[in-house]
């Protein structure tokens, strides 16, 4: 039985002038060139295959999702389309939980699917500088950023008394 779910996207505030700069400078170098300045001219091949790498990376994080699921017995989470399947852990391998504030570069050098060199310590984030912080009964620890860490972090500790419950029961 699903429990949660939930789906975060890059948020786009402030940045979408950034979909638009790709086309405008390559149209200026065109442009340019077209009028016969040499140094554009000479480069247009150059400009627009920047330009295309540009809209390409743009395009990617646009299109990123972080999606969570939660039931009965996993969390499950995924990264698409950098992940192609979701990625399950199982409540029982949850010790604690822990939800607020983190800082994306000082502990894993930015967003995205991060990890540190010991393997002790992974995050799996878009955008943003909250989330859910599971700890792991074989010392790991795993990141989930959110902007909505309070829900997942409560639907987490739910799922983890609902499962103790069913457990001490049987």
């Amino acid at each position: 039985m699903l429990l949660y779910e939930d789906s975060v996207r890059w948020n786009l505030r402030g940045f979408r002038f950034l979909l638009l700069l790709p086309g405008m400078v390559f149209a200026l170098f065109f442009v340019l060139g077209w009028c016969g300045v040499a140094p554009f001219a000479a480069h247009g091949l150059l400009w627009l295959s920047l330009s295309m790498a540009a809209w390409g990376i743009l395009l990617l994080l646009v299109s990123m999702r972080l999606h969570f699921r939660l039931d009965n017995q996993f969390l499950s989470y995924k990264l698409s389309p950098l992940m192609r399947d979701f990625k399950q852990i199982r409540l029982a391998q949850i010790e604690r939980v822990d939800h607020g504030p983190y800082r994306p570069i000082r502990e894993f050098g930015g967003w995205g699917l991060r990890y540190n060199l010991r393997g002790t310590k992974a995050a799996v984030s878009i955008y943003g500088s909250r989330g859910v912080r599971l700890h792991l009964k074989n010392n790991k620890q795993l990141l989930l950023g959110t902007p909505r860490d309070n829900a997942l972090a409560a639907a987490i500790e739910s799922a983890l008394k609902q499962s103790e419950a069913k457990d001490k029961s049987s």
